[in-house]
């Protein structure tokens, strides 16, 4: 994975902005639509919200990029952030846009691989994750980390590439394109949302809720 983003991390710079995660699309008056990049913003200001964060909360980015979502969570509910990332370049470039942005006093980097990280047991008010789950290849694994550095009660939220339940593994069209999936992204593994549920409560969470955003969003 830090190859991989120590190869792309430029280009995807370009393509996608600092955010380099989904949005989603909200139409607007006269038959527009929003920008692409204010509905990243938007949906990363619904992470934040759905966690209670605010400017007393500690709150944990796992895989955090370059830090697009985490100043824009920073400066929309105040809260400090600790931002963990197995890449240096990204760490690197962060520290650059954080000093630029003037929220670089809110914002701690961590370099870490997020399965074993260095942040104190029952520590922080939430954690979020901005595609970065799809990296992991053990999500057990990940989701026990997750829920051994949160205050009792606190939440873990975020979105993922993950397979619904139609995938269908003998259907050849539907192989194809999770290879592409994963070939593209450097993935691991790409699963049906359901391991991801039954490893959040394997960790000892509770689900309050998930989405399928290609039910209902463009």
């Amino acid at each position: 994975v830090e190859n991989y983003y120590s190869l792309t991390t430029d280009l995807f710079h370009i393509i996608w902005g600092p955010h380099y995660s989904m949005g989603v699309l909200f139409p607007v008056e006269n038959g527009k639509w929003q920008s692409y990049r204010a509905c990243q913003q938007m949906y990363q200001c619904y992470l934040a919200l759905s966690l209670g964060a605010n400017e007393n909360s500690v709150i944990g980015d796992f895989g955090c990029g370059i830090g697009g979502p985490t100043r824009c969570i920073a400066q929309f509910t105040g809260a400090k952030i600790k931002a963990v990332n197995i890449s240096r370049y990204h760490l690197g470039l962060m520290e650059k846009y954080n000093k630029e942005a003037n929220i670089d006093h809110r914002i701690e980097l961590i370099r870490s691989d997020y399965h074993a990280t260095p942040i104190e047991s029952n520590s922080l008010d939430g954690v979020y994750m901005c595609e970065s789950l799809g990296h992991s290849p053990d999500y057990k694994m990940l989701c026990r980390e997750v829920f051994r550095v949160l205050k009792p009660g606190a939440k873990f939220t975020g979105f993922n590439w993950d397979l619904t339940e139609k995938f269908d593994e003998d259907n050849p069209e539907h192989r194809r394109i999770r290879l592409l999936i994963i070939g593209g992204l450097a993935m691991p593994q790409m699963v049906k949302m359901s391991v991801l549920t039954e490893a959040m409560e394997k960790a000892g969470f509770e689900i309050i809720t998930q989405r399928d955003h290609g039910d209902f969003a463009v």
